[in-house]
């Protein structure tokens, strides 16, 4: 038998046809969500597995998580205690299958042995694999699998000594409203039956109540002393008044937990509590899938990831295919670009005539040549002078002549700055001026002192000497 060990905090989920209802207990609150599914439904479990993730990363979905099964999917069977002169034997799976009239390779069982008799339970392999696919997909780990109707007999009628029946009706499938009614006393029931009506035949009810109940009573001596109706089916008062009538029962619907949710999702909230408070109640392990169940999941996930591969393979063509596009016409209009100004070039080397093209191209040697700007002229001298010169003035006639006046501390230093200007050299090696020539050097007294005053001129460029005159430096 296998324990169903939920936490403070759990989530009770329950999928039926027309919709999902999840109820999470936590720290003594209760909150529920019923959500619609419109999707047909061989196609709703992908449906129900987008609700829950929803809601899983929400955090509306926490703890343990107990999933309810309808009754009418699951088939049940009370043995009586067997007679001493009866050996007892724990009933194999064989047993569990022929009693249920299942067979063995498509059912997951359980039992259980209390003194008052043996309980049998098994459903078909394949509805739990597909109705938990959803969840797993959701990435849900399933602690608990429960019948709706042992865990609403566990929560409503389980402790109670006298007898009890229990109805739970469901909505309508097909046009067909199922019913599944469990009587006895105790924590588990000894009739645990199903059957269905079409809607609008709720008078059948009555009479199918009836048969059973009294088969019951021959059967096992036990008496109901009154009938709870729950679940998703709402009955109206002159039905219920009809039940009383013709069963000479108390009828009555489940309460409703006093925690203001709508009667269906209230019933979750009592299972939840029922599973809690009972660790040991009747409950289904997590099947082990079959081999054709386990390929056919691989093939879907091969599917969907080849189907995912072969998307992201096409959107990166079409990508790459655009880029080779773009830098096509890129390297095209580069062409023509190129194309255009080699032919305007032509056009211009044709247009334009040689000495022209000279003399702009002296014009613009004249440009970025640091001999035709002071600034330049400046930055250079002050780089080649001595430390011991003081230039005071300068005068500056573009591209022919720079003057400097200053001071010196004595004649050596004019005669130092002088061969300094003369050897003054451009990066590229050439000579900065042409030509220096010192015009004078004065000896003058100033506070005491004596010091020289000297003019120094440079050509920028080659001069026309009067005959007769002195060579400067060179």
């Amino acid at each position: 038998m296998r324990r169903t060990h939920l936490g403070g905090s759990y989530t009770v989920i329950e999928w039926n046809t027309g919709s999902l209802r999840v109820v999470t207990h936590y720290r003594g609150r209760v909150t529920s969500h019923s959500l619609p599914l419109t999707l047909p439904p061989e196609e709703q479990a992908y449906e129900v597995s987008q609700h829950l993730t929803a809601l899983r990363a929400r955090r509306h979905i926490l703890g343990s998580i107990l999933v309810v099964v309808p009754s009418h999917q699951i088939t049940y069977r009370w043995i009586p205690p067997r007679s001493h002169t009866e050996t007892e034997r724990v009933p194999t799976r064989l047993d569990v299958a022929h009693l249920l009239g299942l067979p063995t390779n498509e059912i997951v069982a359980e039992q259980k042995t209390l003194p008052d008799g043996t309980y049998l339970t098994a459903c078909r392999k394949g509805y739990l694999l597909s109705y938990l696919s959803a969840i797993v997909k959701a990435q849900l780990s399933v602690k608990g699998i429960v019948g709706s109707a042992v865990a609403l007999w566990s929560g409503l009628c389980g402790g109670s000594s006298e007898g009890q029946a229990l109805l739970e009706l469901r909505s309508p499938v097909n046009g067909l409203v199922r019913a599944t009614v469990a009587a006895g006393r105790g924590p588990l029931p000894q009739l645990i039956h199903s059957f269905a009506f079409d809607r609008g035949e709720e008078g059948r009810l009555a009479p199918e109540l009836f048969r059973l109940l009294a088969e019951f009573q021959r059967s096992t001596g036990i008496l109901p002393a009154s009938l709870t109706v729950a679940g998703d089916q709402v009955l109206s008062d002159s039905h219920l008044n009809l039940l009383e009538r013709q069963l000479s029962l108390k009828v009555e619907w489940a309460p409703e937990g006093g925690w203001g949710l709508s009667p269906e999702d209230a019933l979750l909230a009592i299972i939840g509590q029922a599973v809690a408070r009972t660790p040991d109640i009747l409950s289904f392990p997590v099947p082990e899938p079959e081999p054709s169940w386990v390929a056919q999941q691989t093939w879907e996930r091969v599917s969907i990831l080849s189907s995912v591969a072969a998307i992201i393979a096409i959107a990166l063509g079409l990508f790459f295919s655009w880029q080779n596009r773009l830098m096509d016409a890129a390297v095209q209009q580069m062409a023509w670009d190129i194309s255009a100004k080699s032919s305007l070039l032509t056009r211009l080397e044709k247009e334009t005539p040689k000495v022209q093209i000279e003399s702009l191209q002296r014009l613009a040697d004249e440009k970025n040549d640091p001999r035709h700007s002071p600034l330049d002229l400046l930055y250079w001298v002050s780089k080649s002078l001595p430390k011991s010169v003081w230039v005071q003035q300068f005068s500056y006639l573009r591209g022919s002549q720079a003057m400097f006046r200053g001071t010196s501390v004595s004649h050596p230093g004019v005669t130092d700055a002088a061969h300094a200007l003369a050897d003054l050299r451009l990066p590229d090696g050439t000579r900065f001026f042409t030509e220096v020539q010192t015009n004078f050097a004065n000896t003058v007294a100033v506070s005491e002192r004596t010091q020289v005053e000297f003019q120094i001129t440079g050509w920028l460029r080659e001069r026309t000497r009067p005959a007769g005159r002195q060579v400067g430096l060179r």
